[in-house]
Protein backbone atom coordinates (compact mmCIF):
# COMPACT_ATOMS: atom_id res chain seq x y z
CA UNK A 1 0.00 0.00 0.00
CA UNK A 2 2.87 1.87 0.00
CA UNK A 3 2.26 3.21 -3.50
CA UNK A 4 -1.23 4.55 -2.21
CA UNK A 5 -3.20 3.10 -5.18
CA UNK A 6 -6.49 3.65 -5.31
CA UNK A 7 -7.83 0.37 -4.64
CA UNK A 8 -6.32 -3.15 -3.90
CA UNK A 9 -7.54 -6.08 -5.26
CA UNK A 10 -6.10 -9.03 -3.52
CA UNK A 11 -6.56 -12.64 -5.23
CA UNK A 12 -7.65 -15.37 -2.60
CA UNK A 13 -8.94 -17.73 -5.49
CA UNK A 14 -6.10 -20.64 -5.56
CA UNK A 15 -5.04 -19.91 -1.53
CA UNK A 16 -5.42 -22.89 0.33
CA UNK A 17 -6.69 -22.05 3.93
CA UNK A 18 -9.09 -24.86 4.88
CA UNK A 19 -9.67 -23.39 8.10
CA UNK A 20 -9.70 -19.42 6.95
CA UNK A 21 -6.86 -18.65 9.24
CA UNK A 22 -6.27 -16.22 7.07
CA UNK A 23 -9.59 -14.01 7.93
CA UNK A 24 -7.77 -11.83 10.43
CA UNK A 25 -4.60 -10.64 7.89
CA UNK A 26 -7.70 -9.77 5.01
CA UNK A 27 -9.27 -7.73 7.79
CA UNK A 28 -6.17 -5.80 8.64
CA UNK A 29 -5.41 -5.15 5.40
CA UNK A 30 -8.51 -3.38 4.93
CA UNK A 31 -8.19 -1.40 8.06
CA UNK A 32 -4.94 -0.95 7.10
CA UNK A 33 -6.32 0.65 3.83
CA UNK A 34 -8.70 2.72 5.67
CA UNK A 35 -5.99 4.32 8.06
CA UNK A 36 -3.59 5.53 5.06
CA UNK A 37 -4.19 8.82 3.58
CA UNK A 38 -5.47 8.75 1.18
CA UNK A 39 -7.49 5.58 1.78
CA UNK A 40 -6.75 2.61 -0.25
CA UNK A 41 -10.36 0.76 -1.03
CA UNK A 42 -9.36 -3.29 -0.05
CA UNK A 43 -11.27 -5.56 -2.27
CA UNK A 44 -11.33 -9.71 -1.94
CA UNK A 45 -11.83 -11.84 -5.10
CA UNK A 46 -12.04 -15.76 -3.15
CA UNK A 47 -14.20 -18.61 -4.08
CA UNK A 48 -17.81 -18.39 -2.44
CA UNK A 49 -17.39 -22.33 -1.68
CA UNK A 50 -13.88 -21.75 -0.07
CA UNK A 51 -13.33 -21.64 3.94
CA UNK A 52 -12.70 -18.06 3.82
CA UNK A 53 -15.60 -16.67 2.16
CA UNK A 54 -17.60 -18.53 3.98
CA UNK A 55 -16.06 -17.67 7.39
CA UNK A 56 -15.88 -13.78 6.02
CA UNK A 57 -19.40 -13.93 5.29
CA UNK A 58 -20.39 -15.23 8.70
CA UNK A 59 -18.62 -13.05 10.36
CA UNK A 60 -20.33 -10.17 8.23
CA UNK A 61 -17.10 -8.22 6.94
CA UNK A 62 -19.35 -7.75 3.34
CA UNK A 63 -19.87 -4.53 5.77
CA UNK A 64 -16.57 -3.73 4.95
CA UNK A 65 -14.55 -5.39 3.09
CA UNK A 66 -15.94 -6.43 -0.45
CA UNK A 67 -15.52 -10.06 -1.32
CA UNK A 68 -16.07 -11.59 -5.11
CA UNK A 69 -16.80 -14.07 -6.27
CA UNK A 70 -14.18 -14.22 -9.43
CA UNK A 71 -11.25 -11.66 -10.32
CA UNK A 72 -12.72 -10.39 -13.43
CA UNK A 73 -15.94 -8.87 -10.88
CA UNK A 74 -13.93 -7.57 -8.53
CA UNK A 75 -11.74 -5.86 -11.06
CA UNK A 76 -14.76 -4.62 -12.60
CA UNK A 77 -15.85 -3.50 -9.45
CA UNK A 78 -12.51 -1.35 -8.52
CA UNK A 79 -11.97 -0.39 -12.29
CA UNK A 80 -15.78 1.65 -11.38
CA UNK A 81 -15.01 2.93 -8.29
CA UNK A 82 -18.86 1.52 -7.40
CA UNK A 83 -19.79 1.25 -3.83
CA UNK A 84 -18.70 -2.50 -3.29
CA UNK A 85 -20.31 -2.87 0.07
CA UNK A 86 -23.90 -2.75 1.16
CA UNK A 87 -23.65 0.93 2.99
CA UNK A 88 -22.66 4.11 1.67
CA UNK A 89 -22.74 7.44 3.94
CA UNK A 90 -21.73 11.05 3.28
CA UNK A 91 -21.78 14.09 4.80
CA UNK A 92 -22.41 16.85 2.80
CA UNK A 93 -22.15 20.56 3.18
CA UNK A 94 -25.22 22.93 3.05
CA UNK A 95 -25.27 24.27 -0.60
CA UNK A 96 -27.05 24.20 -3.91
CA UNK A 97 -24.96 21.25 -4.78
CA UNK A 98 -25.73 18.46 -1.76
CA UNK A 99 -29.03 16.99 -3.48
CA UNK A 100 -27.00 16.67 -6.93
CA UNK A 101 -24.52 14.68 -4.80
CA UNK A 102 -26.55 12.70 -2.80
CA UNK A 103 -28.42 11.97 -6.08
CA UNK A 104 -25.02 10.48 -7.87
CA UNK A 105 -24.48 8.72 -5.05
CA UNK A 106 -28.07 6.55 -5.25
CA UNK A 107 -27.66 6.02 -8.52
CA UNK A 108 -23.82 4.57 -7.81
CA UNK A 109 -25.31 2.29 -5.19
CA UNK A 110 -28.33 1.36 -7.11
CA UNK A 111 -26.20 0.22 -10.01
CA UNK A 112 -23.51 -1.51 -7.76
CA UNK A 113 -26.29 -3.40 -5.56
CA UNK A 114 -27.94 -4.36 -8.96
CA UNK A 115 -31.15 -2.48 -7.79
CA UNK A 116 -31.12 -0.67 -11.08
CA UNK A 117 -35.25 -0.72 -10.60
CA UNK A 118 -35.27 1.83 -7.29
CA UNK A 119 -32.73 4.29 -9.49
CA UNK A 120 -35.68 6.54 -10.35
CA UNK A 121 -37.34 6.02 -7.08
CA UNK A 122 -34.17 6.56 -5.02
CA UNK A 123 -33.09 9.68 -6.40
CA UNK A 124 -36.22 11.30 -6.62
CA UNK A 125 -37.12 10.62 -2.26
CA UNK A 126 -32.93 11.35 -1.82
CA UNK A 127 -32.84 14.70 -4.03
CA UNK A 128 -36.05 15.93 -1.91
CA UNK A 129 -34.80 14.47 1.30
CA UNK A 130 -31.84 16.32 0.93
CA UNK A 131 -33.16 19.34 -0.51
CA UNK A 132 -35.62 19.62 2.87
CA UNK A 133 -32.85 19.33 4.98
CA UNK A 134 -30.83 21.80 3.49
CA UNK A 135 -33.38 24.20 3.12
CA UNK A 136 -34.52 24.33 6.50
CA UNK A 137 -32.03 23.31 8.58
CA UNK A 138 -28.76 25.15 6.59
CA UNK A 139 -26.39 22.80 8.22
CA UNK A 140 -24.06 19.89 6.87
CA UNK A 141 -26.29 16.85 5.98
CA UNK A 142 -25.77 13.21 6.51
CA UNK A 143 -26.85 10.71 4.05
CA UNK A 144 -27.18 6.85 4.66
CA UNK A 145 -27.72 4.74 1.66
CA UNK A 146 -27.34 1.04 2.61
CA UNK A 147 -28.71 -2.70 1.30
CA UNK A 148 -31.38 -4.58 2.98
CA UNK A 149 -32.36 -7.74 1.31
CA UNK A 150 -33.86 -6.89 -1.83
CA UNK A 151 -34.55 -3.10 -1.41
CA UNK A 152 -32.91 -0.02 -0.47
CA UNK A 153 -32.78 2.26 2.81
CA UNK A 154 -32.53 5.91 2.63
CA UNK A 155 -31.54 8.12 5.82
CA UNK A 156 -30.72 11.91 5.58
CA UNK A 157 -30.35 14.14 9.38
CA UNK A 158 -29.39 17.26 9.19
CA UNK A 159 -28.04 19.68 12.32
CA UNK A 160 -31.58 21.07 13.11
CA UNK A 161 -32.85 20.57 16.79
CA UNK A 162 -36.59 20.00 15.50
CA UNK A 163 -37.89 16.51 14.45
CA UNK A 164 -36.25 13.49 13.71
CA UNK A 165 -34.44 11.58 10.51
CA UNK A 166 -36.47 10.46 7.62
CA UNK A 167 -36.37 7.28 6.95
CA UNK A 168 -37.67 5.54 3.73
CA UNK A 169 -37.35 1.82 2.38
CA UNK A 170 -37.89 -0.37 -0.44
CA UNK A 171 -38.01 -3.80 -1.83
CA UNK A 172 -40.39 -5.84 -1.31
CA UNK A 173 -41.83 -4.05 1.24
CA UNK A 174 -42.38 -0.81 0.17
CA UNK A 175 -43.31 1.60 2.77
CA UNK A 176 -41.84 4.99 4.52
CA UNK A 177 -40.59 4.05 7.55
CA UNK A 178 -42.47 4.95 10.98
Amino acid sequence: MSGHPATLVIDLQAMADPRAASVPTWINAQRTGQETDPAVRVVVSASPDSALAQRLQRLGAERFLPVFASMPSARAAAAQRLPVTGRLSLRLPAGPSAAAVARAAATDVCTAWRMTHLRERACVVITELVRNAVLHAGSPVDVLLSRRGDGIHLAVRDGGKVGRATIYSWGDRSRPAP
